[in-house]
């Protein structure tokens, strides 16, 4: 139960950057051939936002692999201090 956090962490923010991924697709889709400026603005304004939301899902990602692996090794640390 001790991982729980991290692994929560991690989880979330996978599900974050399939939810990106999925936003991407359906509300920005492939760029126009030949867009009207109108058309070029709404792409752009949802790919900022997928981008923002791919973000958000990879930084939580690496901050949560960055927290299992520190306590992965706090607790190798703690384990081998205990056996000397």
């Amino acid at each position: 139960m001790e991982a729980f956090p991290t692994r929560l962490l991690i989880v979330s923010s996978i599900v974050i950057f399939v939810g990106g991924f999925i936003y991407d697709i359906f509300f920005a889709g492939i760029p126009y051939q030949d867009p009207t400026p109108e058309m070029s603005a709404r792409f752009l304004f949802h790919s900022g936002i997928a981008t923002i939301i791919y973000t958000i899902g990879f930084s939580g990602l690496i901050i949560g692999m960055l927290g299992w692996v520190a306590k992965s090794l706090a607790c190798k640390l703690k384990q081998r201090r205990k056996s000397m």
